[in-house]
């Protein structure tokens, strides 16, 4: 991978060619194609019919729902080039629906609000947009350009989940993005969730399915509740190919594993070792937010072999933010997790500690030679670099690359011993965890549902959903 030779020469660079030009929101900067290219990175330039762009309309939930979201999301037809140091080593072609270009549209939920959006691809014509070098097994229409966050938040989550040995893991690659010569900063190409037989969630073309236990099924077309109010919305099939007998089929298999939780007979619904082994990775990772932790649940066919399984993880923006607590997912009422562990049928718990047994004695060094390799790495190289582009491009100061990879290596070394501690206390699982899952009504919680300490003073929630007032001293 070339790497600009001088470092002090490359700010240089950066500084004589990136010149502001006026856009729609007066923050877009045009960046001189050598200098992006000089990084390290490939170059993705997206080019609009007549420089069209994209919009979406805000909505926010209704009463008794959760979360912002968009709506009316328009598809703007276009070409996508990529280029890699000096060659072009892919190229869509002119938009001609059904034959080559694309389309793309903004998407997410939250992440829609943000100044530089999220956007889904939709190429005319099937092709491995990461470049693997095997079209045949890769090659898919859809996917997904996500602007980074903190710079590998998404590369440091997904090895992770190789790691723990999840049944998927998107694969990716960061890039410079261009959008009509307008500099965007960093995102990341991902592979969507999605069925795909060859190489995304495999499940059975004509009876198997995918649906996600998602916050915003508010604002989906189509969706379904259980008794216990939990909302699910289709990843597979899509919406408009559900027929009425498939929807009720899914919907009762939904139903009958929540009454399995409920009842302890669970084994008979779901894949245990996959339902443990995506807790643990959220354990291990520290996440935040537990409604937007991204649930997806794969069914390989309609037949009462076929277990429910949770075949990946997704959404990495707000790992590393409980320090010495669990993934909030573990305790939130929000999915099922609590009631696992509270259950007289120990399996769950035992599936846990095992995995954790497993992992633990190599999977934090392992990361940890990870992060190190990465530092070292010609893309680290890249990286230093093009963080400086973006901060002198979009007038912002962020932490170093050397701050980044040292606070995660921190994260993981602390995170290590915290664990050890909680799940030693788990030896005797069914009435430790018991213990446990009661004491969870007695957390406070603030109006913004954010955990808080004993000292809070104000209006606290319980999470048996008892209000306290505590007046300042």
């Amino acid at each position: 991978m070339h790497i600009l030779p001088n470092y002090k020469t490359s700010l240089l660079i950066i500084l004589l060619f990136c010149v502001a030009l006026q856009t729609q929101s007066q923050s877009f900067v045009y960046v001189e194609e050598k200098v992006l290219l000089d990084c390290g990175l490939p170059l993705v330039e997206i080019e609009s019919v007549n420089g069209e762009l994209p919009t979406c309309d805000y909505v926010t939930h209704p009463e008794g729902a959760m979360g912002e979201g968009i709506t009316n999301a328009t598809k703007v037809p276009g070409r996508i080039i990529i280029k890699d140091k000096d060659s072009v080593v892919y190229d869509s072609g002119p938009y001609v629906q059904k034959v080559s270009g694309m389309t793309f549209r903004i998407r997410g939920n939250t992440s829609a609000y943000h100044e530089r959006k999220p956007y889904k691809i939709k190429l005319q014509k099937k092709s491995d947009l990461l470049l693997r070098g095997n079209e045949e097994l890769f090659a898919d229409k859809d996917w997904l350009f996500i602007p980074t966050g903190p710079w590998i938040e998404m590369l440091v989550g997904f090895h992770l989940s190789q790691l723990m040995g999840l049944e998927w893991t998107p694969a990716m690659k960061y890039v410079n993005l261009t959008v009509n010569k307008e500099y965007r900063g960093v995102y990341a190409i991902v592979e969507q969730v999605e069925y795909n037989e060859r190489c995304r969630i495999k499940v059975n073309k004509e009876t198997g399915y995918i649906i996600e236990r998602d916050p915003y099924w508010w604002n989906e077309d189509l969706f379904f509740s259980t008794p216990d109010k939990k909302e699910y919305t289709f990843k597979y099939p899509e919406n408009e190919d559900i027929t009425d007998e498939q929807l009720n089929d899914i919907q009762n298999n939904t139903v009958q594993m929540e009454v399995s939780i409920q009842n302890g007979t669970y084994e008979d619904f779901i894949d245990v070792n996959s339902w443990a082994t995506w807790l643990l990775t959220q354990d291990i990772l520290g996440t935040w937010d537990s409604g937007g932790s991204n649930i997806f649940l794969s069914k390989n066919d309609n037949t009462n072999e076929s277990l429910l399984k949770m075949p990946c993880i997704w959404d990495f923006d707000t790992m590393t933010k409980m320090k010495n607590d669990w993934a909030r997912i573990h305790y939130d009422s929000f999915y099922y997790f609590p009631q696992l562990f509270a259950s007289h049928n120990s399996t769950f718990v035992d599936t846990y500690i095992e995995k954790w047994r497993t992992v633990s004695a190599t999977v934090f060094s392992d990361m940890n030679t990870f992060l190190d390799s990465v530092y070292q790495s010609d893309f680290g190289e890249s990286i230093r670099i093009t963080k400086t582009i973006e901060e002198q491009a979009f007038n912002y100061k962020g932490s170093t690359f050397e701050q980044d990879i040292n606070g995660f290596k921190s994260w993981f070394n602390s995170r290590k011993s915290w664990l050890t501690l909680q799940i030693n206390d788990l030896s005797s699982p069914v009435q430790n965890i018991k213990n446990q899952s009661n004491s969870y009504s007695s957390q406070k919680y603030d109006l913004m549902g954010r955990r808080v300490n004993g000292q809070y003073r104000g209006i606290v929630i319980l999470r048996d959903g008892r209000k306290i007032v505590r007046n300042a001293r």
